[in-house]
């Protein structure tokens, strides 16, 4: 082949992915795989909204998330493994979605986390969250089930866009890396949250208190999820192609 040819092939492959491309966002999360503070087990997420302590009880926060107004976390927040459990008894605990050691925890009836981002939405804009979540935890009949938002906020008012949710009640929770699995949830913005100012914003919770059936939290039972490795990401489509693409051009070069 050409050098001409190989040339264009590239134009037309870099064309296809940007058009690919071109309508899905990729807006940054901050702290998506909760490493920070990285000062040992933390209950809660923020002192605004329901202080938050280290192990040793000092105050400190997860940067970039918080816990809804009011609601002040019981036993939710950001642990690692290796540091809060230590031992052969615990290793199962030491697997995390990022392999980092670090993820958040959810307790059903503390309330949501969340995060606000500094993006402001579109029309035409497609969002594809992708997030790891699994049960982590669970003492007595508490269901474990997770719910992740994908929610506009303007003007302090909240839009729920898209959710999703996901029960692991059937599932055993130990060892907890055997069900965590990878999770997305898409959006296409519309007229209406351009104009209405909407900046996008992620949410999870625990919301096993709430099923039908499901005990008085913390009298028969409690449990928990785990959230890990929260960020936006390309359609699959789209990384599909930029791998053919990238691969049509290595057999061009091999066939010159």
């Amino acid at each position: 082949m050409s050098r001409f040819r190989l040339l264009l092939s590239l134009v037309v492959v870099l064309l296809m992915s940007a058009s690919a491309l071109a309508d899905y966002v990729i807006v940054p999360v901050e702290n998506g795989g909760f490493a920070l503070p990285g000062d040992g087990k933390t209950r809660g997420f923020d002192m605004n909204q329901g202080a938050a302590y280290t192990a040793s009880g000092v105050l400190t926060e997860v940067p970039g998330w918080n816990t809804n107004l009011g609601a002040g976390a019981v036993d939710s927040g950001v642990e690692n493994p290796w540091i809060c459990d230590p031992g052969p008894a615990h290793d199962q605990w030491s697997w995390t979605a990022d392999g980092d050691g670090w993820a958040a925890y959810l307790m059903d009836n503390d309330g949501p986390v969340w995060q606000t981002t500094a993006h402001q939405m579109k029309e035409g804009e497609q969002y594809l969250l992708s997030f790891y979540t699994g049960p982590t935890g669970n003492w007595g009949n508490m269901p474990m089930v997770g719910k992740a938002t994908l929610y506009g906020v303007a003007k302090n008012q909240v839009t729920e866009l898209a959710s999703l949710t996901v029960d692991f009640s059937a599932l055993s929770w130990w060892p907890p890396n055997f069900y965590w699995s990878n999770y997305t949830l898409g959006y296409t913005a519309t007229f209406e949250n351009e104009m209405s100012g909407l900046y996008l914003g992620v949410m999870f919770d625990n919301i096993g208190n709430t099923m039908t059936g499901a005990p008085v939290p913390g009298t028969g039972g409690d449990s928990w999820i785990g959230v890990d490795d929260v960020k936006f990401i390309p359609e699959p489509a789209t990384i599909a192609l930029l791998g053919l693409g990238g691969l049509s051009l290595v057999r061009a070069r091999k066939r010159s």
